[in-house]
């Protein structure tokens, strides 16, 4: 959803902008069309001044010759006053063009001319049609490339973080010291990399605890002797004071009990020694 938000902002952005310059430059071409027909109107008129002498009976004349299909051509005396040829006059109905319009005068020929204008009346319609389709191509265009952006994104990602989820499930099958590993399906890309350094560990975990069963086994059979050796002792001491034995017997038994604990501490030290010099190494 992230991905399709900021996907979808930057094209609406994208396509404010773009239609924005293609407003400028659809007004510039559209301004630069009447400006040309303008300038064919009076060049027209420059070219046929000298043989019909007067600027009349030239402007009736380019009135019959000169017609363009999305503008109107009129001319203006220099007091602003409309000049109607027999040429318009003869039209059985005034020629008409789709509004909206715009209206722009250009002068005739300062010298030829002079104050006569020419006024273009042109229309707006395919300008703003064409708009309108470009803006219907946004409107439609953008949701749907975001749409199609925002599945194949999905797709993708569900299909590269695959393995991440291969990965998780063995990860919550695998038990202490079992050797179960992760699976990899490309040990060169980012997770496998990933996967290969967590057998690594793995690897290790699992000889740490092998040492550490080892380890236990040790103690548990340097301790089983002597501990055995004490419990026949204390059984043979309850023997002989059942059987009323002297003091001298009795203290014997004491010291070689003694004797037998003091290996025993001397042995637990020693796995204690042993297990930080083991810790340490890790």
């Amino acid at each position: 959803m992230l991905y399709a938000a900021t996907l979808l902002l930057v094209l609406v952005s994208a396509a404010t902008v773009l239609r924005f310059a293609l407003r400028v430059t659809l007004q510039r071409e559209f301004e630069e069309s009447v400006r040309a027909s303008a300038g064919l109107v009076t060049q027209f008129f420059s070219t046929e001044v000298n043989e019909y002498r007067t600027i009349e009976a030239t402007l009736t004349h380019i009135s019959g010759e000169l017609v363009f299909e999305d503008r109107i051509i009129r001319y203006r005396h220099p007091d602003g006053t409309l000049f109607r040829s027999r040429a318009a006059a003869a039209r059985s109905a005034p020629m008409r063009i789709a509004t909206p319009m715009q209206s722009v005068r250009f002068p005739l020929n300062a010298d030829l001319a002079p104050g006569w204008q020419v006024e273009v009346d042109a229309s707006l319609a395919n300008m703003q049609a064409l708009q309108a389709r470009i803006d219907r191509w946004f409107l439609f265009g953008i949701p749907l490339l975001v749409l199609t952006a925002a599945i194949a994104g999905w797709w993708l990602t569900g299909r590269t973080l695959q393995p991440v989820g291969d990965m998780a499930a063995a990860a919550a099958r695998i038990a202490p010291a079992s050797g179960a590993r992760l699976p990899i399906s490309d040990p060169q890309d980012e997770l496998g990399r990933l996967g290969t350094r967590f057998n690594a560990l793995l690897d290790r975990l699992d000889g740490a605890l092998s040492q550490q069963r080892q380890f236990l086994a040790d103690a548990a059979h340097e301790l089983r002797t002597p501990i055995a050796r004490m419990r026949a002792r204390v059984e043979l001491a309850l023997l002989q004071s059942a059987d009323s034995a002297s003091v001298a017997e009795r203290s014997e038994i004491l010291h070689a009990l003694d004797g037998e604990l003091r290996a025993v501490t001397h042995q637990v030290d020693e796995l204690l020694q042993l297990a930080r010099c083991r810790c340490g190494g890790r």
